[in-house]
């Protein structure tokens, strides 16, 4: 989209940042057009030299009353009011967590990379909070230089899966092994590999874009056992496991799974089993998104899992919702269509009939019970909505798949 539109569209003033910082590092600026748009957004970018950051600025877990009291927003606070005080680094948002600090300085900049550093230290320090990375990448003189700097950095992020002692994610750990090498021995493989840990943490607080390296460190350290089949089956099969277990804790159906996840392929070689984890774990990842969003934090995502502790509640409307997340129904509503391409009705009817179908599958309740327990208050309009949407009644669904 054309910067004038946007500065034009106040709805798109929170995103004119992370517009600006995306075409930045994908080198679709110039040097001199990434300066004069920069200076029209009174964004600073005059520094002889310049280095990368990414680091994740926790949300309360709580509701939005909780802010001021909450050590993971007092946090929040705290960094993004020391990274606006300062001229030398520009701070860029990513996703509702997520943000990238562009510092820059002459030969002060190792001098400020070690403040940002420290600083992030001190304050999730003080607040008590043990689980944070920063990763920082090599400095560049050139802004031409930055898209290069950001596919390393971005590689580098996906080390806080493997390393989550490391919070400090530096220079040189992209180009680090994760493994031994040796392809020729089942026993080289690295037993620390197949700790779940990683793949779990990745499904849960992971974005799509982390897959790539991720998978290529992580199977590097089952490179021993590539050579072997049923070593190559159970490295797949890890993968997916995790994925649908990930997945199910989110209330996603079987039937969904199933559908979203690519099916069983016979992994030749390791090339083959870097295929089959990257689709297994990209379509989970879209799968959850499209479940509870990308921002599972914010207002949209406190606003889903309302939904879903709730979604067999007749009761439930989407002024509900809407409370729990502090906003207004009308904007959760458009929330919705824009983000989730659906309407709150359309998302509460697809979980309630995912919730009949799974109790048709595995119990004994008459239809009207059925029913009920899965939020619908009227037996008869259930059994037309089950048909309309299923494609055929809740009684020869039972049949079929008892």
């Amino acid at each position: 989209m054309p910067l004038e539109d946007i500065l034009q569209d106040p709805e798109l003033a929170p995103y004119v940042r992370r517009w600006f910082f995306d075409r930045l590092t994908a080198g679709l600026l110039t040097p001199s057009q990434a300066r004069q748009t920069a200076r029209r957004l009174d964004i600073e970018l005059d520094g002889p030299d310049y280095a990368l950051a990414l680091l994740e600025l926790p949300l309360s877990p709580g509701s939005p009353a909780d802010f001021f009291s909450d050590p993971a927003s007092q946090v929040r606070s705290q960094l993004l009011a020391y990274f606006m005080k300062y001229s030398e680094y520009e701070l860029f948002p990513c996703s509702a967590t997520l943000f990238a600090v562009l510092i820059q300085g002459g030969p002060s900049l190792p001098e400020l990379i070690g403040r940002c550093v420290e600083t992030v230290r001190d304050r999730f320090g003080r607040g008590g909070i043990r689980s944070w990375h920063i990763a920082v990448g090599r400095p560049v003189s050139r802004l031409e230089d930055l898209p290069d700097r950001w596919r390393e950095l971005s590689r580098l992020w996906a080390w806080r899966f493997m390393r989550p002692d490391l919070h400090v994610l530096g220079p040189g750990m992209a180009d680090m092994p994760a493994g031994p090498g040796d392809e020729n021995a089942l026993l080289a493989a690295d037993p620390a590999g197949t700790d779940p840990a990683p793949l779990r943490e990745l499904l849960e607080s992971g974005a799509p874009e982390d897959v790539p390296a991720f998978t290529e460190r992580w199977l590097a350290g089952l490179a021993g056992g590539m050579d072997f089949r049923p070593f190559r089956h159970y490295a797949v099969l890890s993968v997916r496991f995790a994925a649908v277990r990930a997945l199910a804790a989110l209330g996603v159906s079987p039937e969904r799974i199933d559908e979203n996840l690519p099916p069983w392929a016979e992994p030749e070689d390791g090339a083959d089993v870097l295929r089959s984890a990257e689709a297994i774990l990209t379509g989970a990842m879209a799968l959850r998104d499209a479940e509870i969003g990308p921002d599972r934090t914010g207002p949209l995502g406190r606003a889903l899992d309302y939904i879903r502790r709730r979604e067999a509640d007749p009761g439930l409307t989407l002024a509900d919702a809407a409370g729990c997340a502090g906003l207004t129904p009308s904007y959760l509503s458009a929330l919705f269509r824009r983000e989730l391409g659906r309407t709150f009705t359309d998302l509460l009817t697809e979980r309630r009939l995912d919730l009949a179908k799974r109790l048709l599958r595995e119990t004994d309740l008459p239809i009207g019970q059925t029913a009920r327990a899965a939020g619908f208050r009227d037996a008869h309009y259930f059994s037309a909505l089950f048909k309309k949407h299923i494609g055929c009644s809740p009684t020869a669904y039972r049949a079929a798949n008892r």
